[in-house]
């Protein structure tokens, strides 16, 4: 038996692969996470998640039935102070607008439930920021109703795991497109982590699912791949550690959605790989250490006919569970 088949061997059997793996995690987690808590500490990408945690905690003070007078003053000042570090390391981009718009948001509404801005000494931002939008809107029954009723369950019953393609590239527009739609999807905090790496070059998807099991038969038709990762620079605590995970799947889910509501099939590919395996799928896509994978998808074009899977399901009563 072959040297590196015999160590694998012996790995799997003692358990000591899952802990050499465990530790690999550990080690990607606590290099990548987040330093402390100011921008000064931060490159650009870790800066700008951090300042849209800051943003959304005040958000979501606004969007509260009944928020207190005076709420959310000391955090407003903060993310004052770590904005304009921002922009004293960054510029005046995109992410430091935000941060305007956000304060310039509550300090119209300190205004309305206060009736003056109670001693709260910052500069009126609007004439800043014209035309962005932050903060939290007033939205009428109607209007959620009207957009929240589409056939959803039809929909999403009817979408199934596709492993037929014409083997035609899908439009880099509608790949955009899709990941645009994508990334409305929740996140902890805001803090918006994923990241769709994607390519719709033959070549680049048969490199790609080289690395991956579960595509033999039908992955060298796909018109399109995605590598799903999640930006673990996002977080910083300890209880934070899964989180990527949880965020990856939401905007991969949302994108398989996406890419079904354009008449394009799609397929979720894992990524349950070792060390090894995770290392070697970086180095071929120059993936950063802090961009966890959290999965693959191929999609495209689909022909005339084909056949999907039944997959059938346990009951209901498998999955609803009522709490007392």
């Amino acid at each position: 038996m072959p040297t590196n088949r015999l160590v694998s061997k012996v790995l799997r059997k003692t358990g000591l692969n899952v802990l050499l793996n465990h530790i690999y995690d550990f080690y990607r987690f606590y290099a990548s996470r987040t330093p402390g808590n100011n921008v000064a500490q931060m490159d650009q990408d870790a800066a700008s998640m951090h300042l849209l945690r800051l943003m959304h905690s005040l958000e979501k003070g606004m969007a509260l039935p009944a928020p207190s007078p005076g709420f959310g003053k000391k955090k407003a000042l903060n993310l004052h102070r770590q904005a304009l570090a921002y922009r004293r390391r960054f510029g005046d981009d995109h992410i430091y607008r935000l941060c305007l718009a956000t304060l310039a948001a509550h300090q119209r509404f300190q205004l309305l439930i206060e009736g003056d801005h109670a001693g709260f000494p910052l500069e009126d931002f609007d004439r800043e920021v014209a035309g962005t939008q932050a903060g939290a809107r007033r939205v009428t029954r109607e209007e959620f109703l009207r957009t929240a009723r589409i056939d959803f369950g039809n929909f999403a019953l009817n979408r199934s795991s596709v492993r037929n393609f014409t083997g035609e590239p899908i439009d880099e527009a509608d790949i955009l497109d899709a990941i645009r739609v994508a990334s409305k999807s929740p996140s902890v905090c805001n803090r918006a982590c994923a990241k769709a790496y994607y390519s719709n070059d033959p070549d680049v998807i048969a490199r790609a699912l080289s690395h991956q099991s579960g595509n033999a038969g039908f992955g060298h038709l796909a018109g399109a791949v995605f590598i799903i990762t999640a930006d673990m620079r996002a977080f910083y605590k300890s209880g934070e550690r899964n989180q990527a995970w949880i965020d990856g799947g939401l905007f991969a889910m949302s994108l398989n959605y996406a890419l079904h509501s354009k008449g394009y099939g799609a397929c979720m590919l894992n990524w349950s790989m070792d060390a090894a395996n995770d290392v070697a799928l970086r180095r071929e896509f120059r993936i950063p250490r802090e961009h966890s994978v959290v999965m693959m998808m191929v999609a495209g074009h689909v022909p005339e006919t084909f056949a999907v899977t039944i997959s059938p399901h346990r009951d209901i009563s498998n999955f609803a569970i009522r709490m007392a």
